[in-house]
Order: C-alpha cells, then sequence, then structure tokens
C-alpha cells in the first residue's frame, strides 16, 4: 500500500479573490477565549468555532459543547460555506514569513496528502514508516476523538517532516506555485501568507506517490491529533472489520515538508521544569556540557 494518497478535501467557497484571511484560525491548542473570540468576532464563521468547541484547549469538554460543533460544521456544509473540492488530488502548501516576526522573510513549502495510518514507529520493509518524538496525554486525545467522531472529518493536518536531499520532490512542486493559487490567507498574529494550489498533472502525482514509497515521516507537530486517527480508525474496524480499503479514515491529513527546505527555520521554544528541589542553571549547564 502506497504511503501517501491524493485527498478530496472540504475547502471554503471563497468569493474574494481566493482570499479566506477571515476564516482560518491557528493550531487550536495555542488558542485561548479571548483569542477565540477575537477571530470569531472578524468572522463569525472562522473555522475555530468548529475546531475548538471547548476551552480551555486540550482538555475534555462536555458531549454538547462537540455536538454544537458537529453541528454547526454540518450546517456550514448544507448552506454552501464549504464544500467537498471536485476530485481527489495533492495539493502544495506554501507559507510567506518572518523568523519570530523579524528579519529575512522565508517560504516554507508542504504537500497536503493523505498519510496512510500505522502505528507509530512501525514499518515494513520497501515502506515508509511514521514516527514520533514525544509522548502523548489521554485528556487532548479523548478531546480531539469525541470532535472527529461528531464531525466525521480531520479538522487540521499533522506536521510532519521528511528527507528530500537530492530536492527531487522539490523539483516537482515548485513549477506547481507558478501558476495562481486556489486559496490564499494570512494570519494577523504572526503576519504569515498562507497559499494552496492543487497538483493538477496526474503524472506529477503518481511520481510523488513512488518517491514517497519508502521514505519515513518524523512528527514535528500534531502527536495527539494523529493518535486520535489511529484510534477513530481501530473504533471504525471494530464496528465493521470489512470496512473497505479506501474508507477516508484509513489515511491521516499531514502536510509533509522537507528536512532540507529553506523554510525549515527553528525558533527558541520555552519549557517549564519541576519537581527538582536541587535543580540551578548553572549545574545544568556544566552537565550538558559534557554531553
Amino acid at each position: 500500500m502506497a504511503l501517501i494518497h491524493p485527498i478530496r478535501p472540504l475547502i471554503y467557497q471563497a468569493k474574494d479573490n481566493h482570499d479566506i484571511s477571515g476564516l482560518i484560525a491557528p493550531p487550536y491548542d495555542v488558542l485561548d477565549e479571548d483569542a477565540k473570540a477575537a477571530l470569531l468576532s472578524k468572522n463569525g464563521r472562522n473555522f475555530v468555532a468548529v475546531d475548538l468547541p471547548h476551552l480551555p484547549a486540550k482538555t475534555v469538554g462536555p458531549d454538547e459543547a462537540y455536538e454544537q460543533a458537529g453541528n454547526r460544521f454540518r450546517q456550514w456544509l448544507d448552506d454552501g460555506v464549504m464544500g467537498l473540492y471536485p476530485k481527489r488530488q495533492f495539493f502544495v502548501y506554501r507559507q510567506t514569513f518572518q523568523l519570530l516576526g523579524h528579519g529575512a522573510r522565508y517560504q516554507r513549502m508542504g504537500l497536503f496528502a493523505g498519510v496512510a495510518v500505522q502505528r507509530l514507529g512501525e514499518s515494513k520493509p520497501g515502506h515508509g514508516g511514521i514516527y514520533p518524538h514525544e509522548e502523548t496525554f489521554s485528556g487532548p486525545k479523548e478531546d480531539r476523538l469525541k470532535l472527529m467522531r461528531t464531525t466525521r472529518s480531520q479538522l487540521s493536518p499533522i506536521f510532519g517532516l521528511y528527507s528530500d536531499a537530492d530536492q527531487q520532490i522539490r523539483q516537482l512542486l515548485d513549477p506547481v506555485t507558478n501558476s495562481q493559487p486556489l486559496l490564499v490567507g494570512r494570519t494577523d498574529h504572526d503576519d504569515v501568507l498562507h497559499e494552496v494550489w492543487a497538483v493538477s498533472d496526474a503524472h506529477v502525482s503518481r511520481q510523488l506517490v513512488c518517491l514517497f514509497e519508502t521514505k519515513d515521516v518524523f512528527i514535528a507537530d500534531g502527536h495527539h491529533r494523529y493518535n486520535t486517527a489511529v484510534n477513530y480508525q481501530q473504533e471504525l474496524i471494530q464496528a465493521s472489520p470489512d470496512i473497505s480499503s479506501d474508507h477516508p479514515a484509513n489515511d491521516c491529513l499531514f502536510v509533509l515538508v522537507a528536512f532540507e527546505a529553506p523554510g525549515m527555520q527553528l525558533g527558541a521554544t520555552h519549557r517549564v521544569f519541576g519537581g527538582m528541589p536541587d535543580f540551578t542553571f548553572p549545574s545544568f549547564c556544566k552537565e550538558a556540557d559534557g554531553l
């Protein structure tokens, strides 16, 4: 079975030069109540209304919150706010940004694709695997699973990394961005330009499938959502063991970015450590210096 597959996504029906700036939102788990309210004050159909039905993020809310999100999602589909894309394709996604909001501008290009759901850290001969770098917790997974059950959709992509040292995949994707994008948007909080193109060339799509066949994918962000996709697939299989091989739940939505991409810039992150009464920063530096 191929590692990646084209997808048939639900997309906003943009009417203003393909601009959906008022409808997109940052990842749900970086938002608080004020940030969510600010997005909805600009446009009541901003996707945060579905993707973050309960606050604080990553905690489990009452069933009613998820049911309301699912009802809202289905109403948008009924009203034509969102619609199913005409056919299954890969999509190129490009972000243009400044690192930490200043200095040079970078461009990071990724590929929207369905990645075959499999257990983390496992791979078969001649087939790439999916690898994590952090542990997960039950609360966030239960939150996302309740939302997936009521929407029956994967609402945001996993951020996955792969190696493209010989730039074969980049050479396939670069020409796609020479045309007008299908969708564009800009997020105010970080001043990032987002652009999406459909990969319409069937030959390019076949090459992408072949090139990714043996590549390993490393999850940069989205461990809880990936595990949720695995759990949701298993629920469906238990309920109906003869689930078809082309069922959408057999794939997980990813945006795949090459390690070697010019826009793969990393900023500093901050963590708080606890439970270490004798910890001091000088002692930490001393120990780290010997690693």
